[in-house]
């Protein structure tokens, strides 16, 4: 490993200080564990116990914020410790190297893994058939961006491959510098964008701008030259791990295999799950949103659009599985089912699973394309629907597209 210079440098006593609590926040990480955040969330907190620990969808649970103000807890202390032990060390330079070696694997693994999933594109898809018919004030905040974005695939590719890069740079030793710069916008960007649409991934998104921060301390007196005065810049110092030009060719070898693989993981578990479960997977056979135009319940036909009497409205085979089946009432209310499809008999069994519990055949029929006939059973009344298939080009926001030249603008 790099010796210190004879005559080493003494940092400032608060650099000192601030490199102790910053390398203990983030080492520090890798050891609190879910008994001890969970007897701090009861004893301290009060919080209901258990934690809610699998994963949610959200990075912002009780256990997440607990954690949080434990790592703190941890840093603040040991920091409090190691300035009593270890006063007259001068300068952490060959630790602050290797702590931003680990600092800059985190920031791009994350950020690579992040991109992918937008490059596909898998995070925020196109709105599916559900929330093309849901009211726009019955959206959350979360919702509004998601299928904002999601109605956008070039935007959202965009920011992807944004990211996918800045993760690249700042993987590579060679571009590190620049790739802290553009991780930081982006940090920001996303950090902005979880708290103004409620997103819970407030956490984490600050705590990439963190890691992106700390990577550009020593930079920062070059930067306020480069941009605020005339004089020169000099050159960076040497970021080596190693004394040893071998080790050293050795570390970037490393650092260059984790980024190839890195990307190749990425790329292809977003690939993956794009032609399993998501936009590239098929579509069930009756995908669609089908308009009710004939209803008839126990040999007696009914108009299903006049009377909230009449419980189904429409009903949504979606994009997002062959296995719901939502209903929809004239009140615009929607009701999932589960369904299990069985193509050679053309039936489908519905499973609802809200207070009371039941299960349903229901055969289908489909005289033409954009018809659907459904007959099934529950309890001792029995329906027959007649539906025609909903033009989704209905929607200005699947069939407007794109215009290069427009008179008036289209904001409706």
């Amino acid at each position: 490993m790099e010796h210190e210079d004879s005559v080493p440098l003494r940092w400032h006593l608060l650099w000192r200080v601030a490199f102790r609590f910053w390398f203990l926040y983030f080492v520090g990480k890798l050891f609190i564990y879910e008994p001890v955040v969970s007897w701090v969330a009861g004893s301290v907190f009060h919080a209901p116990l258990p934690l809610v620990l699998s994963n949610t969808g959200s990075g912002d649970k009780t256990y997440d914020w607990v954690r949080a103000f434990c790592v703190l807890c941890l840093a603040m202390a040991g920091t409090l410790l190691w300035s009593v032990l270890d006063r007259r060390r001068p300068n952490y330079l060959v630790l602050q190297r290797w702590l931003n070696l680990l600092l800059r694997f985190s920031l791009g693994g994350i950020l690579l893994s992040g991109g992918f999933i937008k490059v596909v594109p898998l995070q925020m898809p196109f709105p599916s058939l559900t929330r093309l018919l849901q009211p726009y004030g019955e959206f959350s905040p979360m919702g509004v961006l998601w299928s904002s974005i999601g109605a956008s695939p070039g935007y959202e590719m965009f920011t992807g491959w944004v990211e996918v890069v800045a993760g690249t740079l700042v993987l590579l030793p060679f571009t590190a510098r620049f790739g802290v710069l553009l991780c930081l916008a982006v940090a920001t960007q996303v950090f902005v964008l979880n708290m103004t649409y409620d997103v819970p991934v407030k956490l984490l998104s600050f705590d990439l701008i963190l890691h992106s921060l700390v990577l550009m301390v020593p930079e920062v007196p070059r930067l306020l030259r480069f941009f605020f005065s005339n004089g020169p810049v000099d050159a960076a110092t040497s970021a080596e791990l190693f004394v040893s030009p071998r080790k050293n060719k050795i570390a970037v070898a490393v650092q260059i295999v984790f980024l190839v693989g890195a990307l190749g993981v990425g790329g292809w578990v977003a690939r993956s799950s794009w032609s399993d479960s998501a936009g590239g997977a098929p579509k069930p056979e009756l995908y669609g949103i089908w308009d009710i135009s004939r209803l008839v319940i126990d040999d007696k036909v009914r108009e299903p659009l006049l009377t909230d009497e009449i419980y189904i409205r429409r009903i949504i085979f979606d994009f997002a599985g062959p296995s719901t089946m939502t209903i929809q009432t004239p009140s615009g209310a929607m009701t999932n089912l589960l369904t299990e499809f069985d193509a050679k008999s053309q039936t489908v069994t519905l499973t609802y699973q809200g207070g009371t519990k039941w299960r349903a055949p229901l055969r289908y029929a489909r005289p033409a394309k954009d018809a659907l006939v459904l007959d099934f059973a529950l309890g001792e009344r029995k329906y027959h629907i007649e539906a025609k298939r909903f033009d989704l080009n209905r929607f200005p926001l699947v069939n407007r597209g794109f215009r290069w030249v427009q008179e008036y603008p289209f904001n409706r």
